[in-house]
């Protein structure tokens, strides 16, 4: 399972989907911002 994300051990799993769902944040808040600015 850990080889499939390139990463050797669990802590370092845990380091790469921490900034995976914090990117992820990111882009929905940023998209929302975006559709904001288009309907006014």
């Amino acid at each position: 399972m850990l080889g499939d994300y390139g990463v050797r051990s669990w802590r370092g799993w845990h380091h790469h989907m921490t900034f995976v769902i914090l990117a992820l944040a990111f882009l929905v808040r940023l998209q929302g911002r975006f559709e904001k600015t288009l309907r006014a």
